[in-house]
This record gives C-alpha cells, structure tokens and sequence, in this order.
C-alpha cells in the first residue's frame, strides 16, 4: 500500500509540475517574447523604428526591444524572419534545443557577422539534404541570392502534419529560417512584409500592464499580446483548472490514507508482539533500545516501499511524457521536471508515512516499559 500510494503521489506531482511548465514554455513560444506589438501597414523601416522609440520613451518596464519582420521568398515553400540577430537573440523567446548544427548562441553570432547567411528551416535541409556551411539559393523579387547555412532551426522532420502550437502546415517549410535584416532593407528589395516588436520586461514589471500601455502608445499597434495574459486566460479554463485541483486533492487523501494505514499496521503489529517486547525489557533491553529494534524492522519494509514507489513513479511520468511527445511534432515538448516546491511536496508525504510508523512504535513501547516497571515495582 505504502508504494502504491508513494508511487500515486510521484506520478501526480511530477505530471502536475512538467505540465505546468509545459504550459508556460508553449505560451513564450506563442507569444514570442514577454511582449509582442504587430504593427499596421508598415510603410518602411523608419516607421517601424519610429513606433519601436516610441514605445522604449513611454511605456516603463520594457528592458529590451527588437523588430522581427516575417517576409516571403518567391519559392512558396520558405519563410523567413529578418531580424538583428544579437537584439533578437537578447529579447525573443528561444529554446536550445530549437537549433541543431549549432548552439543558438553560435548561430546567431555567426548570422550578424555575416549578412549572406541564414538559419535554415530543418525541415528544409532535410529535403534538400544540406549540411552546416553548404549554400542554399534564396529567390527574393530582385534576384537570386546565395546563402550559406549556419545552423538549422526546427525539430527533427517527421512525416505527419505538424501538430505544433499554430504554426504553418507541413507544406515546404513547417516553420521558417532566419537571415539577417541587413541583408535586404525594407522597402526596397522587399516590399511585402509584417513587422513584430518583441520586447522583454523587468523582472518585477507586470506584464499586463506592460502590454496595456504599449497597446495605447502608438496608432499604428494593431494588436498587441502577453505571456502575462495568455497565462490568465489559461487559468480561467475551468475544465482543465478543476482537473488540476481533483489530482492535487487526490495526493492528500492519498497521504492520509497511508499514513493512517501504517499507524495501525505499526500498532497492531506491536500489539502482537506485546510478550516479546515484555520478555526483551526483562532480559535487560533499555527502552532506547527497544525502540531501535522496532525501528530497524519496520524501517526495511517502509523504506523499501518508498524506494520502490518513488522509482516507478519517475519511470510512469517519463513513459507518460515520452508518450505525449511521441504524438507530437511542435516545437515545444514536454519536460520531466522537479521544481523544489515538487520535491518538498513528495518529501512532505514520505516523511508523513515515516511519522505514521515511527510514532505507534515509540508510544507502545514506552507503554510496555512504564507497565513492566510498575509491575516490578508491585511486587
């Protein structure tokens, strides 16, 4: 009883905080940074910088700010970003494990050293089979440019559609490459394109009050969003809100439920063994070492237990997510995490069901001793 309700309490715990997480790191990744501006007929840069000034001098809070542009190559099967690259990379949310061939770090370093460069979408790469250094021809609407490949972004190719949180279908390119803003000004050679300001906050700024402000200081912000309100709006999902709140109550009644359960295992075993512990005090055992005995016994069981739980509770939670990602193709996966307000949490239960052995034991003994001595004493 005692494993199952320890590997019941792992496996609820460790699914609560990895979807948690999960929740939080697909919410970044949807948003794009801590705050996003999507800008209204974009005229040309100078406008977008204008907004950009504009936003820095009046809205508090903003530490970092970039633009990202979302352009067309004429072949319909890639899309591009153009970005600062070290801008970018201090402001938008990213995830390591997005890039391959390249740390992130690497990638974008190599991206602002050199504007005929880009970041190739993996998907892309897989289908024209490139490797990091190999050159790949950009058609964009004044001519053919050749680009060399510094890194790939994306998840390894699968053959199903992505299923990933809202970007493009599988078709040519499931998500986008990145090349350098300095390779093409805007307008000019590119003369279609949607620009984003991605700003990162304070830690102790309020995002929503952020994004309220940004969205009020400048006409030409058509929309503007937040990790901050997305995650509200998340928690006011009463279905999945209420399925968190019943497996959370589930681990106390759990907990409970073995410690009770092994508080009177402990006494009824200790009742019956009341001659032996009679016949061990008048053998000249000490009621420290009565206890101890007591102790060792019962502890080889409870610990073994707990061990046993404990594994196969994190083999269950990795199995799980590993079985979530499986049928997954987006770029955010889930994690197997322990936060520290997890792990106190499993520790608080282990240490419950220790106190629901311990207990029984010490009180029943100090009742054998304390009978044995009076009745010594009687006589």
């Amino acid at each position: 009883m005692i494993a199952l309700i320890v590997w019941y309490s792992v496996l609820v715990t460790g699914q609560l905080a990895s979807e948690r997480d999960y929740t939080i790191r697909r919410t970044y990744a949807k948003v794009g940074a801590d705050v996003t501006a999507e800008i209204v007929n974009v005229a040309n840069t100078s406008q977008v910088q204008a907004v950009l000034d504009n936003i820095l001098v009046n809205v508090s809070g903003v530490e970092d700010a970039t633009v990202e542009y979302s352009i067309s190559a004429q072949q319909s099967m890639l899309t591009l970003k153009a970005i600062a690259p070290q801008e970018w990379f201090k402001t938008a949310y990213y995830e390591a494990e997005w890039f391959s061939g390249a740390s992130a770090q690497d990638a974008f370093a190599a991206l602002a050293a050199d504007d005929n460069t880009i970041i190739l979408d993996r998907t892309i790469a897989k289908s024209y089979n490139l490797t990091v250094g190999d050159d790949i021809s950009v058609e964009f609407e004044n001519g053919t440019k050749a680009l060399r490949v510094v890194a790939f972004f994306g998840p390894e190719p699968q053959d199903q559609t992505s299923t990933g949180i809202g970007f493009m279908p599988r078709i040519g390119s499931a998500y986008w490459s990145f090349v350098p803003i300095n390779l093409y000004a805007y307008p000019g050679n590119l003369t279609s394109a949607a620009a984003k300001i991605l700003m990162k906050i304070d830690a102790k700024a309020d995002g929503a009050a952020v994004a309220k402000n940004v969205r009020n200081v400048d006409d030409s912000v058509v929309y503007v969003d937040s990790v901050a309100n997305e995650l509200e709006k998340s928690q006011t999902d009463a279905v999945a809100s209420g399925a968190l709140d019943i497996m959370q109550l589930g681990i106390v009644f759990a907990v409970l439920a073995a410690s009770v359960g092994t508080a009177l295992i402990s006494s009824v075993s200790m009742r019956e063994r009341s001659r032996e512990a009679t016949i061990m005090s008048v053998k000249g055992l000490s009621y420290k070492q009565l206890v101890i005995m007591f102790l060792t016994e019962s502890f080889a069981l409870v610990t073994f237990a707990i061990v046993l739980g404990v594994s196969i509770g994190l083999i269950s939670v990795y199995g799980t997510i590993a079985s979530s990602n499986a049928q997954t193709s987006g770029l955010v996966v889930k994690h197997l995490i322990f936060p520290l307000g997890s792990t106190l949490l499993v520790a608080d239960c282990i240490a419950i069901i220790f106190a629901a052995t311990i207990l029984p034991i010490v009180i029943m003994s100090r009742k054998y001793v304390t009978k044995l001595e009076r009745m010594i004493r009687l006589r």
